[in-house]
């Protein structure tokens, strides 16, 4: 029998996190999973760390690059070697909390319209200190609204159909920052899309500013937009977040 849920991971270089993060999801009240991670070519001791859990816990699956290859295309192995009904996401640096994958199996259940389930998160800084508590658009309409100025579904918080994201051809791998990003707007026309309104994980904002994540969020935008107003709209909106982040960075 397969699992009713797959638990997707890429780690590189998270030593210091990543034993917390395969704990949450060992501990979850909600069994009736697996564990797929792929080490994207950690140079620390991640790996062994995997491994070690690995070799004790049958549900999970680890899959190994030799090299350095982007979340991306790290994730889109996870998901090919998946056999659940449903894609959970879980970053290597993040906590499940633990009936956070029995609340979504659940609330998937009894809603069969919904592709893509989100939920709030309580979001902590580098240091391990709590930052503030969040949650995002409820329904499917406030979502794809909200998709004009950032994402409104938090990605490591993720629940979605197997055959919802195998349907659009997994993530992009020409994106180095904003697969997910890109993923909402090409699945918007086949899947609906919910949050719930509690925090199941725990979230780990590393504040990261760089070219390429600006870059790409700027080609996502131009990639996805309509017209010259919805572009205008998008490309304001990253703007807005730049300078928050530029100013963030400088404190």
């Amino acid at each position: 029998m397969y699992p009713k849920i797959s638990v997707v991971m890429a780690a590189f270089n998270e030593e210091l996190n990543i034993h917390n993060a395969i704990l949450s999801i060992q501990n979850q009240t909600f069994k009736d999973w697996e564990l797929v991670i792929t080490d994207d070519g950690s140079s620390d001791n991640t790996l062994s760390i995997i491994r070690k859990l690995a070799n004790h816990d049958e549900r999970i699956l680890l899959l190994h690059n030799h090299s350095n290859l982007g979340l991306a295309r790290s994730l889109n192995k996870g998901i090919e070697a998946s056999k659940g009904q449903y894609i959970a996401r879980m970053d290597a640096d993040d906590f499940s909390l633990p009936n956070r994958l029995e609340l979504q199996f659940n609330f998937m259940e009894k809603n069969l319209d919904i592709s893509v389930l989100g939920s709030g998160a309580i979001y902590f800084d580098n240091h391990g200190n709590r930052v503030k508590s969040v949650v995002f658009p409820e329904n499917h309409s406030d979502i794809v609204r909200c998709l004009m100025r950032s994402s409104p579904l938090l990605h490591p918080s993720i629940l979605m159909r197997n055959s919802f994201i195998k349907k659009l051809g997994g993530y992009d791998e020409s994106y180095y920052r904003g697969q997910d990003y890109d993923l909402w707007f090409r699945g918007k026309a086949i899947g609906k899309y919910h949050n719930l309104q509690e925090y199941l994980i725990n979230y780990v904002d590393k504040e990261k500013f760089s070219f390429q994540s600006v870059r790409d969020s700027c080609r996502i935008r131009i990639k996805h937009a309509n017209n010259w107003r919805e572009l205008i709209i998008l490309l304001f909106w990253l703007m807005v977040g730049v300078i928050k982040r530029i100013i963030r960075f400088l404190k």
